[in-house]
């Protein structure tokens, strides 16, 4: 298994993200299962590789997506990202809800 990008080092990937470049079809649902599992993992570096993968992918990032990333940013206490994640948020046609 190989990390979902190339600049990314495997040890800062767990492994629900590992595989999701090699899978045939992915779509903005498993795109943010895996980050969730960064988020719970505490990889929030990882998270927002992936949330940055999703927009090169051409996939629309949701309310879900979003929240997981300024979820994991949080934890991380990298308070400068979460609220750079949220300020961006209508700009990509996402707007924060309660949980962001």
């Amino acid at each position: 298994l190989t990390p979902v990008h190339p600049s990314l080092p495997a040890p800062l990937c767990p492994p629900a993200c590992l595989c999701i470049g090699e899978m045939p079809k992915c779509d903005a649902i498993s795109f943010s299962a895996a980050i969730s599992a960064c988020e719970k993992g505490g990889h929030w570096q990882a998270a927002l590789q992936l949330l940055s993968d999703m927009t090169s992918l051409e996939l629309a990032a949701n309310e879900i997506s979003y929240s997981a990333a300024v979820s994991a940013c949080g934890k991380a206490r990298q308070w400068e990202r979460a609220l750079g994640l949220l300020h961006g948020m209508p700009a990509m046609a996402v707007t924060p809800n309660e949980v962001t």
